[in-house]
């Protein structure tokens, strides 16, 4: 008996030929072939957590769900390419040459702090450049001079 019959048969004590399961059983094998979504495959992982591959309407989809059924890591390959969302506890990346992102708008946001370190230099450069702070002091320290290059410099 192939896969299909087996799922389509299951709970069943005895396969009668009642023109009604032969009825239901064509119901059920039209659906599942006009359905644009193919049945999932599971992969079970050793530390309770799951991989399923998936496919809905254009789109293919891997997930890693956690044990109580959250998804931590998620790949759509869609028409237009793939798009990667993850909720983790940590990430980090680490290459011994170039990290580089190219995007059209990047954003970050902290709930906490944010901070960017470099052992040589660090470069910010814009088409117009607007520092703000939403809550207290703007600070700037330099170890030998402070430089401000502009045409006009306001103070106040």
């Amino acid at each position: 008996m192939s896969l299909p019959e087996k799922k389509r048969n299951q709970g069943r004590e005895e396969i009668g030929e009642d023109p009604k399961d032969r009825m239901i059983d064509g119901l059920i094998e039209k659906t599942a072939a006009s359905s644009p979504r193919r049945p999932e495959k599971t992969l079970r992982l050793a530390s309770g957590r799951s991989i399923t591959a998936d496919r809905a309407g254009d789109e293919d989809l891997i997930e890693v769900t956690s044990p109580d059924g959250k998804i931590e890591l998620s790949v759509r390959l869609t028409p237009e390419g793939p798009v990667l969302s993850m909720d983790a506890a940590r990430l980090k990346l680490k290459a011994k040459q170039d990290v580089r992102v190219e995007c059209e708008d990047f954003h970050v946001e902290a709930a906490r702090d944010a901070q960017i370190r470099s052992e040589r230099e660090t470069r910010l450069e814009s088409g117009t450049l607007d520092v703000k702070t939403t809550k207290g002091d703007a600070k700037v320290k330099a170890k030998i001079d402070l430089r401000l290059r502009g045409e006009r410099i306001f103070l106040n």
